[in-house]
């Protein structure tokens, strides 16, 4: 997923020696997401970095399972660190099985732990899928696995993609982790105007201590709290 976030951006000025680096503060409610792109991570060390929650790729399609997953799983849990999973959706593919496929991944939700969420970009559109039965698919998905795991999931996205496929207000019931780069604030998409976003993912070349390469870095709206982004039976 090019999926969170540089303090720096949370100041009034932004340079660019500064944009895709984090530098912990106080204040501001912080994460990071990441795949097996990232190889190990030292969670413990995350956490001492201010960050609060971290979301870990999980599974794509109807078939694949981030290597990493389980690791990150359990050593996020290890560290005592807010934690959640995320789904990479392929459009060209069966929305049922990809729910089903994600929730035998993961398993079951615990008490506080993070949402699920629904990666939707750009990368995920195969084949020949009409906007509307992408639509409808993707409803589908969501409503599966809000029905299994008794959990409401968050929908991953950016501006440009959400208004030409996600521009339906029955999408506006969920929880928006908007991507949008090099900005002091994002563009919120239609479907979510009245709403506004939940989780900014704000760099996706992001570095911190503990994790190798660059990284996702996000931040939680201030009208949120991170309760508010956890599940809560």
């Amino acid at each position: 997923m090019k999926n969170l976030v540089i303090l720096c951006l949370l100041l009034s000025i932004v340079t660019p020696s500064c944009k895709d680096t984090y530098k912990p503060e106080q204040g501001p409610i912080l994460g990071i997401d990441v795949s097996h792109f990232q190889g190990e991570v030292d969670w413990k060390t995350i956490k001492n970095h201010n960050i609060s929650f971290a979301y870990a790729k999980a599974t794509q399609g109807t078939h694949f399972v981030d290597p990493k997953f389980k690791e990150n799983q359990k050593n996020t849990k290890l560290a005592d660190l807010k934690h959640g999973s995320y789904h990479f959706y392929i459009s060209n593919e069966n929305p049922a099985l990809q729910a089903e496929h994600y929730i035998k991944t993961i398993q079951d939700l615990e008490e506080g732990q993070m949402l699920p969420m629904l990666d939707l970009e750009m990368g995920g559109m195969k084949g020949s899928v009409s906007i509307a039965q992408f639509q409808e698919d993707v409803i589908k998905w969501l409503t599966i696995v809000e029905e299994k795991l008794g959990a409401r999931p968050i929908i991953y996205t950016n501006n440009p993609f959400a208004n030409k496929y996600l521009d339906h207000p029955k999408f506006a019931k969920y929880h928006l982790w908007l991507a949008e780069y090099g900005v002091k604030n994002p563009r919120t998409p239609k479907t979510w105007k009245q709403k506004g976003w939940a989780i900014w993912q704000r760099s996706e070349k992001g570095t911190i201590t503990g994790a190798h390469g660059q990284v996702d870095h996000d931040i939680v709206n201030e009208t949120y709290s991170l309760k508010d982004l956890t599940h809560r039976p």
